[in-house]
């Protein structure tokens, strides 16, 4: 254990695991590398560097000394300094704190955050124990002087490398002076939740077939906000109720009874207005509503006939409510981890045997060691989505999820033809901490070209770092598929990071994370379509579209595990004359 200065255990802002990140007598513990020239680093250690690290005592940033690294007037991507570290084993799986202190001289290259154009020295973690490279929640550098950034341990490691990597080309001769490194858990401080508005779609009970409805929602702390409007069809004599957003229900401690807001309404005349109460109850997922009269009072629960008439326009007004489960302060940014829990493995051909062969994938990407040979073991307890594309020789095949080898639900199906392709994703709640989680296929069969993701949910309500990342584009004219050649939508839709270059169809991650990618359209082609996706222009990740006949629409997804700076691209792998006049792609970060 850890202790503090007066003798008890140690906060979590005591606990350092650089041993030396001051410089105050030397340099001991650091070591200079060269790796492979690269963007990123290889693993931070070994080769023949070039650059130097240094303990200077000329104008330091803090205390009597700082470190320097110096680089000459050459190219020297690929090289960069390291410090090896060991973590306690209570924070393991926990989130952890980089930080430091640092100045250049001139012809130093900062960077305001994107990967396509990094800082000259970018900061990364490598485990150890794993041989895992990962890349911190922030990890370029934008001369502010300060740099902090975050990553999550493994669930299996406490041997890490501290990694300053020289990413760039950048042949001028510089110096890069660092200060008060540190690593380690840090307190983050708490406060109330609060969202932008967002739309939902409600479902209505006893206001007959609902037309015209635009409903918002918003949180604040540890309530609901809700405000819209929404136009009534002809009203029953069912209770009146409106359902709040997916998932989420009244907090157990509400009001047996209780008036949350007001609603008004038209009936005849657009001048008269009657009013009415939104009312709540105890653990429901569902808002009732009541009516005032001279023999009914707001606290009432009325049917739909009696709080509206045919057609009547109703708008809700100041509607808040506690939502079970939800504080009103939370950590926002370490609630969940901040290294999303991903895996994502591929399969090329096996034959099974019907709903008993756990399919086998190769993993491509497994953050937290989850995976061995077909078999899938929860690390974090929570709820996850899985994804799965793949073709089967037998009409008719599904895939469906086992957990801990008893049939769960369908993920994939049904393939309509030999060789064609089923796809498909499922949400799997409440899963724990070694729960196993398996694909078979309901049919004796030849699986093949498969893919199979698994990710966590992480809520954007916890995660208050979270942000969208993505890019929707279309095109509206016929377009020629040529084998190897890029697809290109020209027309934006959406473009939150301006990740998408409608010259070229060319989609440069601004994050790491995974990336849903689709492809939707009608090809009037002679023959069937291929399209696949490739990432960094030369890794196949399979198909997105494979053997899909003419005139058929399609919409298939694959995913991408990518670091910040990967590129990928959806390349046709056909040559056909296909119409695209109904053509759309997207590149989403889904974890």
């Amino acid at each position: 254990m850890l202790f503090g200065p007066s003798g008890g255990a140690a906060d979590a802002n005591e606990i350092e695991y650089i041993t030396n990140g001051k410089f105050e007598s030397d340099v001991s513990g650091w070591s200079t590398y060269a790796d492979a020239a690269g963007v990123q680093p290889v693993d931070g250690t070994g080769g023949t560097p070039n650059i130097t690290l240094t303990r200077t005592t000329s104008t330091p940033l803090v205390g009597a000394g700082s470190g320097l690294i110096t680089k000459d007037a050459v190219n020297r991507q690929g090289e960069g300094i390291s410090d090896d570290f060991t973590i306690d084993e209570g924070y393991k799986s926990k989130v952890l704190t980089i930080s430091m202190l640092y100045s250049a001289s001139a012809n130093f290259a900062y960077n305001a955050g994107t990967a396509a154009d990094p800082s000259d020295i970018t900061v990364y973690i490598y485990d150890v124990t794993n041989a895992v490279l990962i890349q911190p929640t922030g990890f370029t550098l934008d001369g502010s002087g300060s740099f902090s950034a975050q990553f999550q341990a493994a669930s299996d490691s406490d041997s890490y490398r501290l990694i300053y990597h020289i990413s760039t080309t950048n042949a001028s001769a510089w110096t890069f002076k660092v200060d008060s490194v540190s690593v380690g858990p840090r307190e983050v401080a708490k406060g109330p939740i609060i969202t932008d508005w967002v739309e939902y779609t409600p479902t209505f009970t006893g206001f007959g077939t609902v037309s015209v409805s635009s409903m918002y929602w918003k949180r604040e702390g540890g309530d609901i906000l809700i405000r819209g409007r929404f136009t009534s069809g002809t009203p029953t004599a069912t209770e009146a109720r409106m359902s709040l957003p997916s998932g989420l229900t009244s907090a157990s401690t509400t009001t047996t009874l209780a008036v949350i807001g007001g609603a008004e309404r038209s009936t005849g005349a657009s001048t008269t207005y009657f009013h009415t109460s939104v009312l709540i109850e105890p653990s429901v997922s569902y808002v009732t509503f009541g009516q005032q009269s001279s023999t009914v009072n707001a606290l009432s629960k009325a049917n739909g006939n009696g709080v509206v008439a045919t057609s009547d326009v109703v708008s809700l007004t100041s509607v808040r409510m506690p939502i079970a489960g939800w504080g009103s302060n939370t950590v926002t940014s370490s609630d969940a981890g901040l290294r999303s829990v991903v895996f994502s493995g591929t399969q090329t051909s096996e034959a099974v045997t019907a709903s008993s062969t756990d399919i086998d994938f190769t993993a491509e990407k497994d953050s937290h060691g989850g995976w061995s040979t077909d078999t899938y073991t929860i690390q974090e307890s929570g709820d996850y989505e899985l994804r799965g594309v793949a073709a089967s020789t037998v009409t008719g095949t599904n895939l469906r999820v086992y957990k801990n080898g008893s049939a769960s639900k369908f993920l994939a199906g049904s393939a309509f033809a030999s060789g064609r392709y089923m796809s498909g994703s499922v949400i799997m709640p409440d899963l724990v901490a070694g729960d196993t989680l398996t694909i078979r296929a309901t049919e004796t069969a030849t699986i093949t070209n498969g893919s199979f993701s698994i990710n966590k949910i992480q809520s954007p309500q916890t995660i208050g770092m979270n942000e969208f990342v993505g890019a929707s584009y279309k095109t509206l004219s016929s377009t020629t598929l040529t084998t190897g050649t890029t697809i290109v939508h020209t027309t934006k839709i959406k473009d939150s990071h301006g990740a998408y270059n409608s010259s070229t169809g060319v989609f440069t991650c601004p994050v790491p994370g995974m990336y849903e990618i689709k492809q939707y359209g009608t090809y009037d082609a002679s023959s069937s379509v291929n399209l696949r996706i490739e990432k960094n222009a030369s890794d196949f990740f399979g198909y997105i579209i494979s053997n899909v006949p003419a005139n058929i629409r399609t919409k298939m997804s694959v995913e991408v595990p990518c670091e910040a700076g990967d590129t990928l691209e959806i390349v046709s792998g056909t040559n056909n004359t296909a119409g695209a006049t109904d053509g759309v792609c997207s590149f989403t970060r889904i974890n």
